[in-house]
């Protein structure tokens, strides 16, 4: 969605005369049809992952049960929820804005109505979750978010290189050792194998090249990801048959 959706409203700025300074920050006026699709698609998207998420903890409590009891999966119940990557109407400064918050989600300081009555007191609760090996954070908005970034914060850890640097820097097989030195344990319930270093051979004139290994297949890479066949690249995906699951 973001890529076709970008690829449209970054085509029309011309046309209702906007000029950015970075093309990240393509966007289209709400009242225009470009506006009025992408709000429509990002809907779907979000109603999707909150059906999603929905469908994950229910399994979780089937796991449970089976593993544990049913009373004990009986106890269980979800803290909390939030969405990220959404745009929102919120009045800030007198003004109804929209608020697109991507990469970034909401981080509302305590006494604010938008705030489930359980944590208005505090604040609203913020998850940023470390990459794989890395401390994450448990955190409350603040009022300064408000006057700095209209209650916003980010979501994730970030990148410092991109998915394909990443991959030849480091193998699967490697990703997982390192992890266990830590205490992570990684597990792939498909049997899928992670993807080896191509082995040194001779050829005929003595001198050394790599080949695969035969038989070695692209499925678990130690990380929770899955590749894609089609096009090799990494992809979040709960139900492929090439996904992993850490604990």
């Amino acid at each position: 969605m973001c890529s076709d959706y970008g690829r449209t409203i970054d085509a029309v700025q011309a046309r209702y005369r906007i000029a950015l300074p970075d093309r990240q920050l393509a966007c289209a006026p709400l009242s225009s049809p470009e506006g009025r699709r992408y709000l429509a698609a990002m809907a779907c998207a979000a109603n999707f992952a909150w059906g999603n998420r929905a469908v994950l903890a229910h399994r979780v409590r089937e796991s449970v049960a089976r593993i544990l009891g049913p009373k004990v999966a009986e106890g269980m119940h979800q803290v909390y929820d939030v969405a990220h990557n959404v745009a929102k109407l919120a009045v800030h400064g007198g003004r109804e804005l929209c608020v697109h918050r991507k990469r970034a989600t909401r981080a509302f300081p305590a006494g604010s109505p938008e705030i489930p009555a359980a944590f208005r007191g505090v604040g609203q609760p913020v998850f940023i979750p470390g990459s794989m090996g890395t401390s994450s954070f448990v955190l409350v908005g603040r009022q300064g978010a408000m006057e700095r970034s209209f209650g916003t914060t980010c979501h994730g850890a970030g990148r410092r290189m991109s998915r394909t640097g990443a991959r030849r820097r480091i193998t699967g097989a490697e990703l997982r050792h390192q992890l266990e030195a830590q205490g992570i344990v990684v597990r792939c319930p498909t049997g899928a194998w992670p993807r080896r270093r191509p082995l040194p051979t001779r050829t005929s004139s003595g001198s050394s090249r790599s080949s695969s290994r035969q038989g070695s297949r692209d499925g678990c890479h130690s990380s929770c990801h899955s590749v894609s066949s089609r096009d090799r690249r990494w992809t979040r995906s709960p139900g492929s048959r090439s996904g992993c699951s850490a604990n």
